[in-house]
């Protein structure tokens, strides 16, 4: 059994990408990853483009003899490149939206990158805001879900969030 993960991230074009990881999809795994490595919106939409993940890694290029049977230690394993599967690339029109894709799966930290700043949270606590990846300082990317003009009915997913502080990468 994973630790289920959803990645979403604004791109350039004003969609909302995600992808889904199954495993190590904890702070201290994927969260570092994508603060360490994924820092960039090229760097961010490239990880998209891949679709869905099985594991997050270092690097998202494929080495000599990658596959999803004989992993290359230190690379992302992507279902569609390195299993055959049917490739999985969202484009949603909100914020809003993509968070609803994973409501009735088994994600239990999502990750977002909003204007060059990875944020993320435990999908299903009843708490406030999101903590930013790289230090403790929590931030709160979307204030309140009226101010993110979310929809009534919707309001409750975005309070399924935690705080929870990221030990300083130094």
């Amino acid at each position: 059994m994973g630790t289920h993960a959803a990645i979403i991230a604004r791109r350039r074009d004003g969609l909302w990408g995600s992808s889904y990881v199954h495993w190590d999809g904890y702070p201290s795994h994927t969260g570092v990853k994508l603060h360490q490595h994924y820092n960039t919106q090229e760097k961010v939409e490239g990880l998209l483009a891949l679709g869905d993940l099985s594991y997050l890694d270092d690097e998202m290029t494929v080495p000599a003899g990658h596959t999803f049977a004989t992993p290359v230690k230190g690379y992302t394993i992507a279902y569609a490149r390195d299993d055959g599967r049917d490739l999985n690339v969202v484009a949603d029109p909100s914020l809003i939206t993509a968070l609803t894709r994973y409501e009735d799966t088994y994600v239990e930290w999502v990750y977002i990158w909003r204007d060059g700043v990875w944020v993320f949270g435990a999908y299903r606590v009843a708490t406030h805001g999101w903590s930013r990846l790289g230090n403790s300082t929590y931030v709160r990317a979307l204030s309140t879900p009226q101010e993110a003009g979310v929809p009534p009915a919707k309001r409750s997913m975005l309070r399924r969030v935690i705080r929870y502080p990221v030990a300083r990468q130094g």
